[in-house]
């Protein structure tokens, strides 16, 4: 784990535009970041990693600790190790600076009546704001129902409601 000194305190939203910039400014350094450190990957590698690592080491597995597909696994973990972690680490670490309690209740605020919208599913409303990272999708008060892969271009989801329901979706790297 790398070790940061100089590392700047998270800027504090004081309204919920500066949350939404902030946000925006996240997404965009995590997904920086985490290109960085899948840089590394061929992309028959990356494709392995997406598309079978929870066959071999999740769904496979009976005995806890064995893997039945061994030779797979083993070259499954050889291009897991070429992923640079300290880009990982710092993907992650850029996602705090969105947790500070005082953004996050400024996010709550957010107006959604203000918000541009588009349908989804079944006929539902939600916002949306764009960003270089991607789409952020914004959900209102009341319970949206998400099906995550029918939305490519998303890179965050805000439910201000807190009662959504999310259907299976498929983990993008």
């Amino acid at each position: 784990v790398p070790v940061r000194q100089n590392k700047l305190l998270p800027k504090v939203a004081k309204s919920p535009i500066d949350a939404i910039d902030i946000l925006k400014t996240m997404l965009v350094e995590a997904s920086s970041h985490h290109a960085k450190a899948l840089a590394p990957l061929n992309k028959n590698e990356l494709a392995a990693i997406m598309n079978e690592s929870h066959k071999i080491f999740c769904a496979q597995v009976r005995s806890g600790h064995t893997v039945e597909m061994r030779g797979r696994a083993m070259y499954l973990i050889d291009c897991m190790e070429k992923i640079n972690k300290s880009e990982l680490y710092e993907a992650g670490e850029s996602i705090l600076s969105v947790l500070h309690p005082e953004t996050l209740k400024q996010l709550a605020n957010i107006d959604f009546d203000s918000l541009q919208k588009v349908r989804i599913g079944d006929n539902q409303e939600v916002g949306i704001i764009s960003c270089e990272a991607g789409d952020i999708l914004i959900g209102p008060k009341s319970r949206t129902v998400w099906e995550l892969d029918k939305y490519p271009d998303a890179c965050c989801i805000l439910d201000l409601g807190g009662d959504d329901v999310y259907r299976e979706g498929s983990c993008v790297l």
